[in-house]
């Protein structure tokens, strides 16, 4: 929930910046963005890495099973950390945020439909990391396809691709 809630500020407050000068929004977008990831992948990294210990101090130890669901759910973190609606909006592309709401939701019905008969609720969590993924990997390829505005101008792939395969490699390790 912080994640979200830091993400969607950060892109409502870069949406009048984008209006007004969008190279110098992709800028600051690539900017500030870099700043929440070091500090936000690390500690969804420490808090996935220490779900074991922390989740059954918070909440109950009968509450045990439900911490894969939570690991899962750490995963968000990656598409989070993108932020192509602020440039979107700003380039009045209100019908393709439109179109990827819908497919978002769309495939998160499908994989859901798909997924939780074999993997129950992990696989609804599952189901909602992967719709997310796409709709924001759709709205990055519209960026570029359509405004020629590379992932790069706007995303530190760096050290974004760094850290989401940290975040992966702890979400794997806490499956054994």
């Amino acid at each position: 929930p912080l994640a979200t809630a830091l993400s969607e500020a950060l892109s409502a407050a870069m949406i009048p910046l984008a209006v007004r000068n969008l190279p110098e929004a992709l800028r600051e977008i690539k900017r500030r963005s870099l700043r929440m990831m070091h500090w936000i992948f690390p500690l969804a990294v420490v808090l996935l890495s220490a779900s074991n210990w922390w989740y059954p101090w918070v909440f109950s130890p009968e509450f045990r099973e439900g911490i894969p669901v939570v690991n899962a759910f750490f995963l968000i973190v990656i598409s989070r950390m993108v932020f192509p609606r602020a440039l979107l909006l700003a380039v009045q592309a209100n019908r393709v945020l439109l179109c990827t709401s819908l497919l978002e939701l769309a495939l998160l019905v499908l994989f859901g439909l798909l997924w939780a008969p074999t993997w129950g609720i992990q696989g609804i969590a599952w189901a909602t990391v992967a719709a997310y993924f796409f709709e924001k990997a759709i709205q990055v390829i519209w960026l570029y396809w359509r405004q020629g505005i590379s992932p790069g101008q706007f995303i530190p792939l760096g050290w974004w691709m760094f850290y989401s395969a940290l975040l992966g490699a702890a979400y794997l390790f806490s499956l054994s």
